[in-house]
C-alpha cells in the first residue's frame, strides 16, 4: 500500500492510511494464512514445524522431527540402545549407542559455522554383518614362516580357523555407500540438508564425521537403526583380518 508523499498532512493522515479497514484485515488476514500455507507445501515443509536448530551440529530430521546426531541440542529424543558390534578400526569387539528411528523418512540437517568443511568430511554407510572371524598371518608372520621353513623348524604360517562372530562391523564399505544430495536451507547460510538420494532401507548405518579438536583432525560415528515394515535385510560377510608376529 502507498502512501501520497506530500499531498497529505504530515504524520496523521499518513499513519491513518496505512491502517487497513476492516474488510481490508480480513482480506490481509486469509492472505496471509493462505501464503503460509502455500509454503508449508513445498519440500522444506520441516522448517514451517520449527525444526530448525538453535546450537551447531548435526542432526537428524525424521517426520520433522529434529533429533541431534553429533552435537547440538534438539527438541526430539529418539529411543537409544546399546549394540554389540565389531569395531574394525580398533580390531576387536565393542558397545556402541544407537539411535532408533521407526521408519519414515529421513534426512540430515548440518549447522555449523564452517558448513562446507563440515559436510565435506561427512559420510552415510550402512553397515554389513559379519557371521565369522577369520584371522589371516600378516606380512611380518608370513615372512618369519618362510625363515622357520628354511631354517627347517615348520611350515609357512597359517590362518587361524574362523570363528563365530554374529556382529555388525562398524567400517566404511564401498559397495554399502549412500549417496547425500546437498539442498539449502532458505534464509540460513550456515546450514545445508543432506538428503539421501534413494529412500533408506530398514537397518543399521553409520554417519561417519571428520572433527577438529586441538588443531588434531579425527573421525567420529553415531549409528543409527532405520526401523520399517519389514525386517531389514543383512549385507552379510565373513570378515578376514591379519594378525600374527607383527600385530592385528
Amino acid at each position: 500500500m502507498k502512501v501520497a508523499p506530500n499531498s497529505l498532512l504530515p504524520g496523521c493522515r499518513a499513519r491513518r492510511a496505512l491502517i487497513p479497514k476492516p474488510n481490508q484485515a480480513v482480506f490481509m488476514y486469509r492472505l496471509g494464512v493462505a501464503a503460509g500455507l502455500l509454503l508449508c507445501g513445498f519440500p522444506t515443509s520441516a522448517w514451517c514445524q520449527g525444526a530448525l536448530p538453535e546450537f551447531f551440529g548435526i542432526y537428524a530430521v525424521v517426520d520433522g522431527k529434529l533429533a541431534p546426531i553429533i552435537g547440538g541440542r534438539g527438541t526430539f529424543t529418539p529411543s537409544q540402545t546399546s549394540l554389540q558390534v565389531y569395531n574394525f578400526q580398533k580390531m576387536s569387539p565393542d558397545a556402541e549407542k544407537v539411535f532408533v528411528f521407526e521408519g519414515g523418512e529421513i534426512h540430515f540437517l548440518v549447522f555449523d559455522a564452517a558448513v562446507a568443511d563440515t559436510i565435506g568430511g561427512l559420510e552415510l554407510y550402512k553397515l554389513p554383518y559379519a557371521r565369522n572371524l577369520i584371522t589371516r598371518p600378516d606380512a611380518l608372520a608370513q615372512v618369519g614362516g618362510l625363515l622357520n621353513q628354511i631354517a627347517g623348524r615348520g611350515g609357512q604360517a597359517q590362518s587361524a580357523p574362523a570363528s563365530s562372530l554374529e556382529k555388525y562391523v562398524v567400517a566404511k564399505t564401498d559397495a554399502l555407500k549412500v549417496e547425500l544430495l546437498q539442498k539449502p536451507v532458505p534464509g540460513q547460510s550456515q546450514m545445508v540438508q543432506l538428503v539421501p538420494a534413494s529412500n533408506l532401507d530398514a537397518g543399521v548405518y553409520s554417519l561417519f564425521a571428520v572433527r577438529t579438536q586441538g588443531g588434531q583432525q579425527f573421525i567420529v560415528d553415531q549409528l543409527f537403526e532405520l526401523k520399517g515394515p519389514s525386517d531389514s535385510t543383512k549385507y552379510c560377510i565373513d570378515l578376514a583380518v591379519t594378525g600374527g608376529f607383527g600385530g592385528a
